[in-house]
């Protein structure tokens, strides 16, 4: 393996710590290539194409490459050792970019209920820099506590806070810092503060997101725009182009994770390539929204109009497997799509739908044998599919030797309730 091809490979296995999607869909070999250069005989570090192509992850992205770099040679490549001395280096930034404040005290706010409910859709405002509380006095949209009022951030306040924080449910509770670098709570704001401070997001029990106020687009870019030349190529590069939401880092499971990044035009590309046509657009989008709109995550098995009828046949009428539908039904009708497809993604097992657009079957059971081992990070759901995809290939091999059956165009999506996304196929 080339040189360079190998940084590549361990930098990738380093990067799927902080990263739960498929890599192969977000960064080609090329751009991830351009990240690591040699300048006299030390590894020179340029993220730039990284963060235009995704400026939410460019900033944990960015501290990963640097400590890669740095221990590369240092220590042979020990991925363990780049992972914790990165994840110390976020913290450090962290606690910069929000004047000291402690990350392990706002996941103890994160994991503490107030009469029994989470710290769900809440935010925390955090001042980034010594603050006089009565600065905001004149704030329409904030109201300010007394002074007694106001709770240092420790952790024997943790449930003060948790209650505090409980009145700022549909707006913020501000948390400013003193010229000694103490932080407390002077008051609760509404959502509209949320646009011009940093502010920690609290999602569910132990999981919080960070945010910085996204960096406007500047008047020059606005005009480049606007003096482009009107037409389809214009059009598409302008939806292209990446747009900073100011998310920066999540907490969940226990470890801090980079945002999860739109990978949609990636993931119609695949499954176009698999089909092997470019009229299916239209669907696979529909297909993809439908599996990330999953709260509690599903599986969409989508194949040719003759393959789909013939495993509806075969799992939902034959043996049972599932619920078949009386007719299929079209995923591009609104009132299908809106009304109807949600209700039969309430139960587990995988829907059934051709790249046609019809939806054949839902709840349905995938089989197959196993004959290899599972990934116990994974679920139930993600560890059937490729054992359904192993069985459908020893099935196709064998009619194949027949000449019966061609290789079966298929993509099984994945989508599981954590946000994360795969497209398995044979």
């Amino acid at each position: 393996m080339p040189e360079s091809e190998r940084v590549v490979h361990d930098f990738c296995e380093c990067l799927k710590h902080f990263i739960s999607q498929p890599l192969d869909l977000l960064f080609t070999y090329e751009a991830l290539e351009c990240v690591f250069t040699i300048k006299d005989s030390t590894w020179v570090v340029d993220c730039g194409a990284i963060q235009q192509m995704y400026p939410e992850i460019f900033w944990g992205f960015r501290n990963l490459a640097e400590v890669f770099a740095r221990r590369y040679f240092e220590n042979g490549l020990n991925i363990q050792l780049v992972v914790d001395d990165t994840r110390i280096q976020i913290s450090r930034e962290f606690r910069l970019l929000t004047s000291g404040m402690n990350m392990d005290l706002i996941t103890s706010i994160s994991a503490e209920r107030y009469e029994s409910s989470e710290a769900k859709e809440m935010n925390m405002l955090v001042i980034p820099y010594p603050i006089a509380p009565e600065s905001f006095e004149s704030c329409t949209d904030a109201v300010l506590f007394t002074k007694d009022q106001r709770i240092a951030l420790h952790d024997s306040n943790v449930h003060a806070l948790r209650k505090q924080l409980n009145m700022a449910k549909d707006g913020c509770l501000l948390v400013g810092c003193s010229e000694v670098g103490r932080h407390f709570s002077f008051g609760i704001g509404g959502k509209s503060l949320l646009a011009k401070y940093p502010h920690i997001a609290f999602r569910k029990h132990v999981e919080w997101e960070f945010y910085v106020p996204p960096i406007p687009e500047s008047t020059q870019e606005k005009n480049a725009e606007q003096s482009e030349p009107s037409g389809e190529r214009a059009d598409s590069e302008k939806e292209k182009k990446p747009r900073d939401t100011g998310f920066r880092l999540s907490y969940k499971g226990g470890q801090m994770w980079l945002p999860l990044l739109d990978t949609t035009e990636a993931e119609t590309k695949k499954i176009e390539d698999i089909f092997c046509r470019e009229d299916c657009r239209d669907v696979i989008k529909k297909v993809l929204s439908l599996a990330r709109e999953a709260e509690k995550g599903t599986t969409i098995v989508l194949t040719t109009r003759k393959f789909a009828r013939a495993e509806y046949r075969r799992l939902n009428i034959q043996y049972n497997r599932g619920f078949g539908l009386h007719h299929p039904y079209n995923i591009q009708d609104e009132k299908f799509f809106k009304e109807i497809l949600p209700r039969l993604m309430a139960i587990d097992g995988a829907m059934l739908i051709d790249i046609e657009g019809m939806c054949w079957a839902c709840g349905t059971i995938l089989d197959g044998e196993a004959h290899t081992r599972g990934n116990m990070a994974r679920g139930a759901r993600y560890n059937s599919v490729p054992v359904y995809i192993q069985s459908l290939w020893e099935r196709s091999y064998s009619e194949r030797r027949k000449k019966r059956m061609h290789q079966i165009p298929i993509a099984v999506i994945v989508a599981s309730e954590d946000g994360m996304l795969d497209i398995l196929s044979l």
